[in-house]
């Protein structure tokens, strides 16, 4: 309790002192408000339209803790003129020399703009009419003050910083004569206002003149100290110029030169420009500026490596020491910090990567940064990471387990996949060969590709026509489609071998239904069990809005068979819902759907039992903006939509408890179902392939194990993960080059994977 009274006691001191500050800001402003109003020339729009300023009555001041401008006063009151009273207001929200800018509403040029509007009369005020409104007249301000702060951290940052400035000057006026009384309080007013320098300029040249070291190194000092809570120093051409002229002076001490520059590099973001200039001029004596600039690109507190200031991050200091090349080995250590931790990445982070190629072999212990940057989301970052591993890596593997001889081009397949990811492609239970469907070179059939020669050929002639779904199996490939031979369409299942591409058997699952003219069936969503011997989807009708040419209307029914009897295992009203299966379960005895269920009410995730026909809705309200699209053991993968901060999540059925597969900021938005695939390892470890990386996790507590970069040897933008599947011992990634249309890619290359490699 008595903790708790003391605290109180200095929240109602720290409260005191705000009011107090608070009302001194507020007069200050208002003074300076009612100085302005009666001081305008009599051209001056206000007085124009209101006459001679008379007095400011009612006053009154107010803070605000706002979400959007943040801690600010508001000021209120009304300016008296000779034609009217004029309500006012103002707000006070920026740290920094006195000043007030005040606005008519609506301004000089609105009316202009609207010739049918007109002044005139109401009371004691003016109001503007115009056909259909009225605007009442109104004065508008924005005011800064030295002594308005937005909380109390500022105030005191703000009083240490002018004492420390004060006692610079104060040293140096000791030492330095002054040619001119006022140029050591004009230097005082210079720095807390950013507008005088004339007499800067002279302090400066003496003080860098004098004879003591000590002398020069606090004028140095005096530069890179900030201007207490006013942004950044402002200083006349003719400072700059002594400045530079001081760090190309080789008579002029190195620590005083190294602090300028310093300086100069910190406060000064509008002279970094022509700081570079001189030092590309000064040639290789300039190399002694290395460790100055190296400090600070890896000075976590500059203004540079903030989120806000990023967009202004020294490019140019990076170029420079590229360009310079093995001279600028000492600045490697902050240039792997800065590509590993600056928030430019677009920019800034390719630049960095651009000058460690260009250092050379001194850079070589940033390969590792450098690769996962050939994987960022960022196309320049990737092209410069790249092209800098090739300039440093001296040959034999690269680090992390990753060798870019794994990855193997798969020639001139120029073939027009079929559209949908879903059955393009498909991995044997072995992981020794890769199926497709294609049409290639006007023939379409059964491809496979072997993974031990990398051959692409066509093992049977097959009709990719109604081609809804494939899967393989240790002995043979099935393949679901719309036979449209007969006379009335139907779904079959043909069954194919692998050893001699010859179709074994052929089971009809179901006659369609007179479909109306225009209208479209296809089958969608379709999945398998392991063995193959049971197969759901949904069989969507697509019919035409009459009236409305553009517009149809959908309609789907479940289906779910027995391969090899073709009897149906869905029937009833669940066979209506509008719900589409994701996953059979891992005893092959219930089917998992996701969309919207009927009996909750809402989109959801339910289980089907095969056996018992009953129907059970798995409701997790935590999951909402989530879908469902996979099933693993106990484990239902949920993805986001948008780019939310856990863009996957798995759910434990058994424990109803969620996990979060969060990943790297620079990683890319999983947004397109396209672009990644998941495949799990094992029931404790799943790993996800998108654009740059493989990223492996504990499925447990959501952790990442592991990432993998996939490695850009040709700085090719993103890969396309065409397919990610697991066998015992290993995954088999095929991709593109991330190059045409989803129906069209090129460039395939295709990688194993070690699970040991995965997971360590």
């Amino acid at each position: 309790m008595g903790g708790y009274v003391i605290s109180q006691h200095f929240r109602r001191i720290s409260a005191i002192e705000q009011s107090h500050d608070d009302a001194v800001v507020a007069q200050d402003v208002s003074s300076e408000f009612r100085r302005q109003l009666a001081e305008l020339a009599p051209e001056h729009p206000i007085r124009q339209r209101f006459g001679e300023f008379v007095e400011l009555r009612d006053a009154r001041h107010l803070r605000h803790q706002g979400f959007a401008m943040g801690p600010h006063l508001t000021l209120s009151g009304t300016a008296v003129f000779e034609k009217a009273n004029v309500p006012c207001s103002g707000v006070v929200n920026v740290h920094g020399p006195l000043s007030v800018t005040i606005r008519m509403t609506p301004s000089q040029e609105w009316m202009d703009q609207n010739p049918t509007a007109s002044l005139r009369k109401s009371g004691d005020a003016l109001v503007v009419s115009k056909p259909g409104m009225t605007i009442a007249t109104s004065l508008e301000y924005g005011a800064a003050h030295p002594n308005f702060f937005h909380d109390r951290s500022e105030k005191r940052h703000s009083k240490k910083v002018g004492r420390s400035v004060d006692q610079a000057i104060a040293m140096l006026v000791n030492e330095v004569a002054s040619t001119e009384s006022s140029d050591v309080p004009e230097t005082r007013q210079w720095y807390q206002s950013q507008r005088r320098a004339d007499a800067t300029d002279r302090f400066l040249r003496k003080a860098f003149q004098d004879s003591s070291l000590n002398v020069r190194l606090e004028a140095a000092k005096l530069l890179a100290l900030p201007s207490p809570g006013y942004g950044k120093v402002s200083h006349a051409d003719s400072t700059i110029e002594l400045l530079l002229d001081e760090v190309d002076d080789h008579q002029q001490h190195l620590s005083v030169r190294t602090a300028i520059v310093s300086a100069l590099l910190l406060n000064y973001e509008d002279k970094r420009k022509v700081l570079y200039e001189r030092l590309r001029q000064i040639g290789p004596d300039a190399h002694v500026y290395v460790p100055v600039i190296a400090s600070f690109l890896g000075d976590s507190s500059a203004r540079h490596r903030s989120d806000a200031g990023a967009f202004d991050a020294p490019v140019g200091a990076v170029k420079l020491l590229g360009d310079w090349g093995p001279a600028s080995a000492d600045a490697v250590p902050a240039l792997i910090d800065a590509l590993k931790n600056h928030p430019n990445r677009w920019t800034f982070a390719a630049a960095v990567a651009e000058t460690l190629g260009k250092i050379g072999h001194d850079a070589k212990d940033a390969i590792p940064e450098l690769i996962l940057a050939s994987s960022s989301s960022h196309n320049n970052l990737r092209v410069a990471a790249t092209d800098a591993i090739g300039k440093l890596h001296a040959g034999g593997k690269l680090p992390m387990n990753y060798d870019v001889t794994n990855e193997t081009d798969i020639e001139h397949l120029g073939a027009k996949f079929m559209q949908g990811h879903s059955y393009r492609w498909a991995l044997d239970p072995d992981g020794k060969r890769i199926w497709s469907i294609v049409n290639k070179d006007g023939l379409s059939g059964l491809y496979e590709i072997g993974m031990e020669d990398l051959a692409y050929k066509r093992v049977a002639s097959i009709s990719t026509d109604g081609l809804a779904g494939v899967h393989v199996t240790s002995e043979c490939v099935f393949i679901l489609r719309i036979n449209r031979e007969d006379d009335a369409p139907s779904v079959v299942l043909d069954r194919w071998s692998k050893a001699n591409g010859n179709r074994v058997d052929r089971v009809a699952l179901f006659r369609i239904d007179a479909i109306p003219e225009k209208s479209r069936v296809n089958l969608r969503n379709v999945v398998w069990t392991e063995e193959g011997n049971k197969v759901a989807f949904m069989q969507c009708v697509s019919e035409p809005v009459p009236g409305r040419p553009r517009m149809s209307r959908q309609s789907n029914r479940l289906k779910a068979f027995d391969t090899q009897t073709g009897q149906s295992l869905v029937v009833g009203r669940v066979s209506e819902y509008q719900m589409k299966p994701i996953a059979f379960a891992a005893d092959q005895e219930s089917i998992y759907f996701y969309g919207h269920c009927f009996e909750a009410g809402n989109r959801c995730l339910a289980e089907f039992n095969l056996s018992t026909k009953l129907f059970r809705p798995i409701d997790r309200a935590a999951l909402s903006g989530y879908t469902a699209i996979g099933v693993h053991n106990d484990l239902v993968v949920y993805q986001g939509s948008g780019s939310k901060p856990a863009p996957i999540k798995l759910l434990n059925l058994q424990s109803g408890l969620t996990t979060d597969l969060v990943f790297d900021a620079d990683a890319p938005r999983l947004y397109d179902p396209f672009h990644y695939l998941l495949s799990f390892i094992d029931d404790e470890t799943v790993s996800v392939v998108m654009e740059t990386t493989i990223d492996v996790f504990d499925a447990i507590d959501g952790k990442r194990l592991h990432q993998i970069p996939i490695f850009q040897p040709k700085g090719r933008r993103t890969i396309r993960p065409v397919l990610y599947a697991s066998t015992r011992d290993q995954v088999v990634l095929l991709a593109s080059n991330g190059v045409g249309s989803s129906n069209s890619l090129e460039g395939l290359w295709v990688r194993q994977i070690d699970h040991a490699s995965l997971k360590h």
